[in-house]
């Protein structure tokens, strides 16, 4: 999939004049490619406009204007946008009530590393999480925002078209599923098939 280049950024002007329009945009995007796992997960699946609207967000919101901060910016963000046969996810643990997410957090270390897309009945494909999945070390706690990715093989690919898929949280103290409804996969076939930047 094509990957953000410094060409394809806006200004913080430039982008301060459309930005109405872009963020109604991925909202709409954003619940094509949003999907609940159990009452306390949910994933966003990522692609080249989520991760752009993310940088231009994030541009707007530290008032940007140096070239090196742009491109500091654009490496943070560079892994999200998938590979051809990879799909990428920001995982959220959503739990409203602060005493709860205190007792909840710290039994949910690891979740990142349970989370499974499952295919048809013969495929389990692990997701891989980035180095800032890891434990917030200062409070022994889970995070609540995690970067995940999967790696399909071309069999899978072809079997995620054809068969059934689940997103599967396997963590000791949360366990859940979600099937991917035809919506979503509809999106994630079109990650999943995107040719590489040449």
């Amino acid at each position: 999939m094509e990957k953000i280049k410094l060409s394809d950024l806006l200004n913080f002007h430039e982008y301060e004049r459309i930005r109405p329009e872009k963020v109604e945009e991925v909202i709409k995007l954003k619940r094509k490619r949003r999907l609940r796992v159990g009452p306390l997960v949910s994933l966003i699946f990522e692609n080249y406009e989520t991760v752009w609207f993310q940088i231009q967000e994030m541009i707007r919101a530290e008032k940007l204007l140096r070239e090196e901060d742009l491109r500091n910016v654009m490496e943070a963000y560079k892994d999200m946008i998938p590979d051809r046969n990879q799909l990428s996810a920001t995982m959220f643990i959503e739990i409203p009530e602060e005493e709860r997410r205190n007792e909840l957090l710290p039994k949910l270390v690891g979740i990142h590393e349970r989370v499974y897309l499952i295919v048809g009945d013969r495929h389990r494909v692990k997701g891989v999480s980035g180095p800032e999945s890891a434990v917030d070390y200062s409070t022994g706690r889970a995070s609540t925002v995690h970067f995940l990715r999967w790696t399909l093989t071309e069999e899978q690919v072809e079997a995620f078209a054809r068969e059934p898929v689940r997103v599967f949280v396997d963590h000791e103290h949360y366990r859940a599923e979600a099937e991917v409804p035809p919506q979503v996969k509809e999106e994630l076939l079109r990650d999943l098939n995107k040719e590489e930047e040449r």
